[in-house]
């Protein structure tokens, strides 16, 4: 096999490897996509349910007030 016949072949595999890192490479942008938007969707649970603890814990504050202050005129 001549010199050219050599630099010929491993042009040609070279091709088919970046050809087929490309499909990969475009895989991967798919996959990184989807795992963003699912990690955006998280975080907007997370900082939804976050809010309404923070309600949650307010209305608790509330009450315990109330019940203080029940308390105190009952006596």
């Amino acid at each position: 096999m001549e010199i050219q016949d050599k630099i010929l072949v491993a042009v040609l595999d070279i091709q088919v490897d970046v050809k087929d890192l490309k499909l990969r490479m475009g895989n991967m942008e798919s996959v990184q996509t989807r795992v963003y938007d699912k990690l955006d969707g998280f975080m907007m649970l997370i900082n939804r349910h976050e809010a309404e603890i923070a309600a949650v814990r307010l209305h608790i504050q509330r009450l315990e007030e109330r019940i203080g202050e029940l308390e105190t005129a009952r006596i």
